[in-house]
């Protein structure tokens, strides 16, 4: 595109982005900022704020902080009919947040939530209870609240690296729709794939978070568009 620029990978164990954050964003135009540290950065940045209402970020442009994840997931389902749909999300972090504050957005009032940690899900409830009524459960009535919902989207990275949730799949063999914002098939797509229940991953999402990154740093125009079209295909 011959912009004057580089974009690369920098993982950062937990001491390491303590120590060098204020460095890094000092020498960087722009940051993705991913999982762990979607919370964590907005310490160091200026919170938009959509920011301050979801309480993650995952872009930083000249110190300044934005979340794009909720405007990539809300244009996947913008046009979707939530009428008799029961939601569960899987997952506490700040991918979850973006997704919720999405569905607060489409207008969705109610939803249920299950997290590895408990303690987490009580922490994402309260500081998203001005948006959304979220009913928080314990891991171990899983099973249970599957049941009870029709529509799931699961908000963790299990199934980035071919892990598979703990729970039996076949209670899911009703769901009208399955979304997984892992972008590549999980195993929770194949198994909605081999049922022939609605799915979507997140690829999707995924460009179009990254699209709105381009435009926050002011690089991007319309020749992108023949980029988008390959990325489809």
């Amino acid at each position: 595109m011959n912009f004057d620029c580089e974009y690369f990978d920098l993982s950062l164990s937990k001491d390491i982005f303590e120590r060098y954050i204020a460095k890094i964003l000092n020498k960087s135009e722009g940051l993705n900022i991913t999982v762990p540290y979607k919370e964590k950065i907005i310490d160091y940045i200026d919170p938009d704020q959509d920011v301050k209402n979801i309480k993650a970020c995952n872009l930083v442009y000249k110190n300044k902080g934005y979340n794009t994840d909720w405007i990539g997931f809300y244009e996947t389902i913008k046009d979707f009919d939530f009428k008799d749909k029961n939601i569960l999300i899987l997952g506490a972090g700040g991918a979850a947040k973006a997704i919720i504050y999405a569905l607060y957005k489409k207008g969705i009032k109610n939803i249920d939530l299950i997290n590895r940690t408990y303690s987490n899900s009580c922490i994402l409830k309260e500081d998203m209870k001005q948006f959304i009524d979220i009913n928080t459960y314990k891991k171990e009535k899983i099973n249970e609240i599957i049941l009870k919902n029709n529509f799931l989207i699961n908000c963790t990275s299990v199934g980035m690296y071919d892990q598979r949730f703990e729970f039996n799949y076949n209670l899911l063999s009703k769901y009208s729709f399955i979304y997984d914002i892992v972008y590549k098939d999980t195993e929770l797509i194949k198994y909605a794939n081999n049922k022939k229940i609605n799915n979507k991953n997140g690829f999707d999402m995924w460009k179009n978070q990254a699209i709105e990154n381009l435009k926050i740093w002011k690089i991007y125009d319309n020749k992108f568009e023949g980029v988008i079209k390959c990325l489809k295909t």
